[in-house]
C-alpha cells in the first residue's frame, strides 16, 4: 500500500489534541526536585503512553469502541485558518478556505479535486475535542506550632494567593476557550492536584470559580486528577474518553451538514466564481466541473461520517464519489489523460475503491468486496485503453498489480484482526427427503438455492485468501513491455525483485493456508520464484527450487511441467559450471522425449558436446543417472513365456529395449548391458533390441529380471542408466510381442495376461490315499476307519496324518476319534506314518466312537508328504535378512461323511390281566408277613428287538436285569429261559421276541416309585467284521440317594449334564428295614453312592471325579481341566462340605 497517499487509505477516527504532558525540563544539577513534582512528572509521562498506545493510525480497525486518535501539542497550538482573506484585487470576492479550489493559492487551485493534505489536517491539524492538561495552585503548608495570630495571618496570604493563581489559570483557559470556540471543538480542563489538595474542603470553591472565570461548558468540561497507578490512569482515561465521545460526533455531524448544504446549493444551480490574477487574465484557468464538486462534497461527508462510526453512512458517500469520478473519467474533456489532476483523480479513485472493499469486509460481506474489486479492475481497464494504456504497455500492467497488491495487503491485515475468510467447500447433493420436501414445498428458495450451490463456484466469485492476490500481483508484475513512455520512469526500479517478493508471500500464505502439504498451487508459484531467480542471475537458488519442485512432477507424471522446468534448470546448470548435473538433466530430458521441431538433434547434439568437450568431477566411480521416476529413455518390456515351472524345469524369456521413435539417440556411445551381455549397442529411430534366453532354479523361487543397467562411455564419461524391465513413456502402450524367428524378424502377439517373472515350484508329490470302511457306524461301538497311504513318486516321502472331528449340530450326541493312540473329540494332529520309499504303502486304523444320537459323522483326513532331499550347503554364511527358502511339502485331503444308526431296534407290547384273588380282609395275619404280595394283577409285556443295520450283528448275551419295586416284580420271562435262541448272527431286518410276566401289586403307600420299571435288558454285541474293537456293553449306574442330603445335587448334576445312564434309588435312614438293607451293600452308610460293576463308591466330589474319568466321551467336563484350577475347586469344595 506504500504506493497511495496512507491519508486516504488509514481508517479514520475521532481526534483528540491533549495539551500540558510535556515533559519538563530537566533541573539543574545542584536542584534536588521534590517528591511531589516527581509524582507528577510520572502521573504526565503515564498519561502520555497510555494517551498514545490506546489508538494508532492504520488502515484496518474495525472495531468500534469510544476511542480517539490522540494528539500530543502544546498549550498555544495554533489552528489553521477556515479561510485566507481576499487580497486588494479579490476584495470583492467570497471567502474560500486555503484547499479550496477556488482560492488562487490553493494546490487544487483550480480544479482539484480533494488532496491529501485535506485528511492530514482533519487528523493532525484541527481536533474535534482538547483537553488541556493544567496543575493548580497548590500553597505550601503551614509550618508547626503556630500561634493563633499567625495561623490566621497564614490563612489569609494563602487565599490571596490561590485566588491570584486562579485567576490567571482561568484567563489561559478562557484564551484557549476563545480559540477552539471559533472552530465549535469542545475544550475541556483536566486539573493535576495532589491527594492533600482533594481533601482541602475549599477545592470545590475554587473549581467553581476557575469554570464561570474561564467561560467552561458545566458538563464534561472540568476534571480533577490526582497521581494515581497506571490501572486508574487507565479507568480516567476511559471515562474522559466516553464523556467527550458525544461532543466529537457533534462536531463531525455539524462539518457533514454544512458539506450537505453546500452540496444541495451546488446542485441547485450554484455556480462558483473563479478569481481571476492580473497575470493571467489573459489566459484564465478552466475551473473545477460540477461533477468534480459532487466527488469533493460526496468524499468529504464520507470521511466525516467514517470520523463518526458510521460505516454505512460512509459506504454509500464512498459510492457516490466513486460513481461520480467513473463519470469524470468517461470524458477527457473533463479530465484530459496524462495530466497532473487525471494522475490524481487516478489515485483517488483506487482509495476510494480499497475503502468500499474495506467497508463490505467489515461488515463480512465478502461478495460484494470481491465485486467491487473486479469491477473497479474491469471498469478501469477498459478506460485505460481508451487512454492508449494497453495491455501491451508496462503502465496498464503496474497499475493491475498494484490493485492486486493493495487488496491482498488488505486481506493480509484484515486476516490478522478478525476477518475470516470463507471457506468454499463443495455442498453435498441434497437427499432424497430433501428432494422429496423440494416437490411437495409450494416455495422452494431454500432448496432450489442449495441446489444452485452445488453445481459448482467460480472461482473469480470466491473471495480467496491474500497469497492468491500476491500472486496475481506477482503475474502482472512479469507482464512487463518497454514500450510505453511511463516505462523510462521505471527503469531504475528491481522488477525482479519486486516480482520474486510477491511470488514468495503469495508462497507462504498458499502454504499457510493450503489443506495438504504441498498443493499444485504450491508448486507452480514454487517453480515462477525459481525462474525469477534464474532471470535475476541467482542460479544456485533457482536450482534449489527446481530440486524440489521436480521431485513431485517426475512422481506424478505431470509432463507438461517437466519441459520448461529441465530446460531452465539446465541452463542454470551450463551458467554454475556443473557439468555431472548438465548430464542428467539432457538424459532426462531424452527420456521425458524433448524434441525441438526445428532442430530434433538439439538434445542428443548437447549431450554428445558435453561428453566430448567436458571431463567429469571423479573419473573413478561412474556417475550413475536413475531415471526410475522420470521417463525412459528406451521402452523396456521382459516377457516370460511360461508363469509357473516345476524345479528341475526353464521358461524362456524375452526382453525387448525399444528406441523412441521421433527422438534420436543413435549417436549416443552405449557400450554395455549390464544382465550382461555386449554387442553393438546403438539403436535407430523405432528399433528395437530383443534378448532372449531361459531361467531356471534348483528350488522355489520367484524369478524375475529386477533392473536393466545402460553403461553409456565416451572419453572420460562413463554413465550408467538403471532402467525398468518393463516401462512405457506414459500415455504410450505397446502390444507385447514374442520374437519367433530372427532371420527374417517375425513377432507373435502375445494374446491374454502377460508375465513379467516365473515362479519355480515343487514337483508335485505323487502319493495314493486309500480310506475304506464300512458304514453305517452303530451307536455305542468305535467305528474302524482304515487309512492306507501308498508312495507313488520317484522320491522317499515322509508322511503324517491329521484328522479333524466336525461338531455335530444334533442334541444328545457324542463323538470322538482314536487315532495311534490318541483320543480326541475333535482333532488329533501328526500321526507318523514314517519314511515311505518308493513303493511302499502303510496303513493305519482310525476309530470313530459314535453314542447318544444318530446322525452323521463328517472327519477330514490331511495326508502330508514331506521330501527328505537335503538343500546345497550355501557357499557363504547366510544372512538373517535372507528370505527362507520354501518347503518341499504337499498335501492331500480327504472328507468322509459316515452315518450312524442304532444296531437294534426295540418295540414294546403291553397286555394287563386283572388279578381272580380274593381281596384280603383287615384282620387277615398274612398281610403283616414282609413277604407278603398283594396281587392286584398281571402285565404281559412283548418285546420286538429289529436288527437295522448292515452289515449285521453277533449277540453274545442277552439277560433282563431285574428291578425290585412295591408296585411290579417281573415273575417270568422267555430270555431267562432260553437265552440261546438269542445268541446268534442277527442279520438286517432279523427280529427277535421276548415275552415277560409282571406282577402288579396294589400297594399305595409307598411314595414315588423313581424305579423307571421293573427291569431292564441288557445286551451284548459285536460288529461282524473281524476289524473290529471289542464293543461297549450298555449298562445302567444304580445311584443311591436320599432328597434330603444337599451332596446329592452334585452327583445328580453331573449325571445328568455328561449324559450317564443311571437308576436313582431312594435311600430313607429312618427306616430300619431300608438302612439294614443299604448297610449290607454299603457298610459305612455314606450318601451319595453309586454301584459301578459290582463296586460301591462314596462321597459327593470323588463321585464328580470318578464320573468324568470313568466316562472320559461324554460332555461337557464338569470340573476343570487345569490341574492348579482343578485341585483349588477340590479346596473350596472340602471347606464348603466342612461348612
Amino acid at each position: 500500500m506504500n504506493s497511495y497517499p496512507p491519508e486516504l487509505l488509514a481508517q479514520l477516527a475521532p481526534v483528540m489534541f491533549v495539551a500540558g504532558l510535556d515533559a519538563p525540563p530537566e533541573p539543574p544539577s545542584q536542584a534536588t526536585p521534590s517528591k511531589q513534582q516527581d509524582s507528577f512528572a510520572v502521573l504526565k509521562h503515564r498519561l502520555r503512553e497510555s494517551l498514545i498506545s490506546q489508538r494508532k493510525v492504520a488502515i484496518w480497525q474495525p472495531e468500534k469502541a469510544k476511542l480517539f486518535q490522540a494528539v500530543l501539542v502544546d498549550a498555544d497550538a495554533k489552528f489553521p485558518p477556515r479561510k485566507l482573506p481576499p487580497t486588494e484585487e479579490q476584495s470583492h470576492h467570497p471567502l474560500h478556505s486555503p484547499l479550496s479550489p477556488l482560492t488562487p493559492t490553493s494546490p487544487l487551485y483550480p480544479d482539484g479535486l480533494i488532496a491529501p493534505i485535506w485528511i492530514r489536517k482533519h487528523t493532525t491539524l484541527v481536533p474535534s475535542v482538547f483537553v488541556l492538561f493544567k496543575r493548580i495552585y497548590e500553597h505550601s503548608p503551614p509550618p508547626p506550632n503556630m500561634t493563633g495570630t499567625e495561623h490566621a495571618d497564614y490563612d489569609r496570604d494563602r487565599d490571596v494567593e490561590e485566588r491570584r493563581r486562579d485567576t490567571e489559570l482561568s484567563a489561559e483557559i478562557a484564551q484557549r476557550k476563545r480559540s477552539t470556540n471559533e472552530r465549535s471543538i469542545k475544550l475541556t480542563a483536566v486539573l493535576m492536584a495532589s491527594r492533600r489538595m482533594l481533601d482541602d474542603p475549599a477545592l470545590d470553591a475554587r473549581l467553581t470559580f476557575i469554570r464561570r472565570q474561564s467561560g467552561l461548558d458545566p458538563r464534561a468540561a472540568l476534571f480533577v486528577l490526582s497521581p494515581v497507578t497506571q490501572t486508574e490512569i487507565g479507568d480516567f482515561i476511559r471515562s474522559l474518553q466516553e464523556a467527550l465521545y458525544e461532543p466529537a460526533l457533534d462536531y463531525y455531524t455539524n462539518h457533514s451538514k454544512r458539506v450537505r448544504r453546500k452540496r444541495n446549493r451546488h446542485s441547485q444551480g450554484t455556480v462558483h466564481a473563479i478569481p481571476v490574477s492580473p497575470l493571467g487574465a489573459g489566459n484564465s484557468p478552466r475551473p473545477l466541473r460540477p461533477e468534480g464538486w459532487t466527488v469533493r462534497y460526496e468524499y468529504k461527508m464520507a470521511c466525516f461520517a467514517e470520523f463518526r462510526g458510521e460505516d454505512e453512512v460512509a459506504l454509500k458517500h464512498y459510492q457516490d464519489a466513486y460513481t461520480a469520478l467513473l463519470v469524470m473519467f468517461g470524458s477527457t474533456a473533463i479530465l484530459p489523460p496524462r495530466t497532473k489532476r487525471w494522475a490524481e483523480a487516478k489515485v483517488l479513485a483506487d482509495c476510494i475503491s480499497v475503502k468500499i472493499c474495506k467497508l463490505y469486509l467489515y461488515n463480512n460481506e465478502h461478495a460484494m468486496a470481491l465485486a467491487h474489486h473486479n469491477g473497479h479492475m474491469r471498469k478501469f481497464s477498459d478506460l485505460s485503453r481508451g487512454w492508449g494504456i494497453g495491455d501491451e504497455t508496462f503502465e496498464f500492467w503496474s497499475w493491475l498489480a498494484r490493485q492486486h497488491r493493495v487488496f491482498a495487503e488488505l486481506l493480509e491485515q484484515g486476516t490478522r484482526s478478525t476477518l475470516k475468510i470463507p471457506k468454499h467447500a463443495p455442498v453435498p447433493p441434497p437427499s432424497a427427503a430433501k428432494l422429496a420436501a423440494q416437490a411437495a414445498a409450494p416455495q422452494r428458495g431454500p432448496l432450489e438455492a442449495d441446489a444452485v450451490r452445488s453445481l459448482g463456484l467460480n472461482p473469480t466469485h470466491a473471495l480467496q485468501h491474500p497469497g492468491f492476490y500476491y500472486y496475481m500481483a506477482a503475474q502482472c508484475t512479469t507482464n512487463h513491455s518497454s514500450l510505453s513512455p511511463g516505462f523510462a520512469n521505471e527503469k531504475k526500479v528491481d522488477h525482479l525483485a519486486i516480482a520474486l517478493e510477491l511470488y514468495t508471500r503469495a508462497y507462504e500464505l498458499f502454504k499457510k493456508n493450503s489443506a495438504s502439504l504441498q498443493s499444485r498451487q504450491q508448486l507452480w508459484i514454487a517453480y515462477r520464484i525459481a525462474q525469477m531467480y534464474y532471470e535475476s542471475g541467482k542460479f544456485d537458488m533457482a536450482v534449489r527450487f527446481f530440486e524440489r519442485i521436480a521431485k513431485t512432477y517426475r512422481r506424478e507424471k505431470w509432463e507438461a511441467m517437466l519441459h520448461p522446468l529441465l530446460s531452465t534448470w539446465y541452463s542454470c546448470a551450463q551458467q554454475l559450471g556443473d557439468m555431472e548435473l548438465s548430464v542428467q538433466l539432457l538424459l532426462e530430458m531424452l527420456g521425458h522425449r524433448f524434441i525441438d521441431q526445428e532442430d530434433p538433434d538439439s538434445v542428443q547434439e548437447d549431450l554428445i558436446a558435453v561428453l566430448k568437450s567436458t571431463v567429469p568431477s571423479s573419473t573413478e566411480e561412474p556417475l550413475i543417472v536413475d531415471l526410475a521416476e522420470s521417463g525412459p529413455i528406451l521402452d523396456s518390456t521382459t516377457i516370460f513365456w511360461s508363469p509357473n515351472v516345476s524345479i528341475g524345469e526353464s521358461s524362456a524369456f524375452q526382453i525387448t529395449l525399444t528406441a523412441p521413435p521421433a527422438i534420436p539417440i543413435s549417436d549416443l556411445p552405449f557400450s554395455s548391458l549390464v544382465v550382461h551381455f555386449s554387442a553393438n549397442l546403438r539403436w535407430r529411430d523405432g528399433s528395437s533390441l530383443v534378448l532372449t534366453g531361459s531361467l531356471g532354479s534348483d528350488f522355489p523361487i520367484t524369478l524375475t529380471v529386477s533392473k536393466l543397467v545402460l553403461t553409456l562411455q565416451q572419453n572420460s564419461w562413463t554413465i550408467e542408466m538403471p532402467l525398468q524391465p518393463t516401462s512405457w513413456r506414459l500415455g504410450l502402450i505397446r502390444k507385447p510381442q514374442w520374437l519367433t524367428s530372427v532371420n527374417p524378424a517375425r513377432f507373435m502377439s502375445m494374446h491374454g495376461e502377460t508375465h513379467s517373472s516365473v515362479t519355480v515350484h515343487n514337483k508335485p508329490h505323487h502319493v495314493a490315499v486309500a480310506v475304506s470302511h464300512s458304514s453305517p457306524a452303530y451307536l455305542g461301538e468305535e467305528y474302524p476307519i482304515t487309512i492306507d497311504v501308498t508312495n507313488t513318486d520317484d522320491r522317499e516321502l515322509e508322511i503324517v496324518v491329521d484328522v479333524l472331528l466336525h461338531p455335530v449340530e444334533i442334541d444328545n450326541a457324542t463323538s470322538f476319534i482314536t487315532f495311534d493312540g490318541q483320543t480326541s473329540s475333535s482333532l488329533i494332529k501328526g500321526v507318523n506314518f514314517g519314511r515311505l520309499a518308493t513303493g511302499v504303502h502303510m496303513s493305519k486304523t482310525l476309530f470313530l466312537g459314535v453314542d447318544g444320537a444318530i446322525g452323521d459323522r463328517t472327519l477330514d483326513i490331511s495326508v502330508q508328504s514331506r521330501t527328505q532331499t537335503g538343500l546345497p550347503a550355501p557357499a557363504s554364511p547366510t544372512s538373517p535378512k535372507s528370505p527362507t527358502l520354501l518347503a518341499d511339502t504337499a498335501e492331500a485331503l480327504r472328507t468322509l461323511v459316515i452315518p450312524t444308526v442304532e444296531p437294534i431296534k426295540f418295540e414294546q407290547e403291553i397286555k394287563y390281566k386283572r388279578s381272580t384273588k380274593p381281596i384280603a380282609g383287615i384282620a387277615d395275619l398274612d398281610t403283616f408277613e414282609d413277604d407278603y404280595w398283594d396281587d392286584a394283577g398281571e402285565a404281559h409285556v412283548s418285546t420286538t428287538m429289529t436288527c437295522v443295520g448292515n452289515p449285521g450283528i453277533s449277540v453274545e448275551s442277552v439277560k433282563l436285569v431285574k428291578e425290585v419295586g412295591d408296585r411290579a416284580k417281573v415273575i417270568d420271562c422267555f430270555a431267562d429261559a432260553d437265552e440261546d435262541s438269542f445268541l446268534s448272527e442277527w442279520l438286517s431286518g432279523d427280529e427277535f421276541c421276548d415275552h415277560c410276566c409282571i406282577a402288579l401289586s396294589r400297594n399305595v403307600d409307598g411314595g414315588d416309585d423313581l424305579i423307571p420299571g421293573p427291569g431292564h435288558y441288557e445286551i451284548s454285541w459285536r460288529r461282524q467284521l473281524q476289524t473290529m474293537r471289542n464293543h461297549r456293553n450298555s449298562f445302567s449306574t444304580p445311584l443311591y440317594a436320599g432328597r434330603f442330603c444337599p451332596f446329592v445335587y452334585r452327583t445328580w448334576i453331573t449325571l445328568e449334564e455328561r449324559g450317564v445312564p443311571y437308576q436313582y434309588k431312594e435311600v430313607n435312614p429312618y427306616d430300619k428295614e431300608e438302612r439294614k438293607q443299604y448297610i449290607a451293600i454299603n457298610p459305612k452308610g455314606l450318601i451319595p453312592s453309586i454301584l459301578y460293576k459290582g463296586r460301591l463308591l462314596a462321597e459327593s466330589f470323588i463321585l464328580c471325579e470318578f464320573l468324568e474319568d470313568a466316562y472320559p466321551y461324554h460332555q461337557p467336563d464338569i470340573l476343570p481341566v487345569d490341574p492348579y484350577t482343578r485341585a483349588y475347586a477340590r479346596i473350596w469344595a472340602e471347606n464348603k462340605t466342612l461348612v
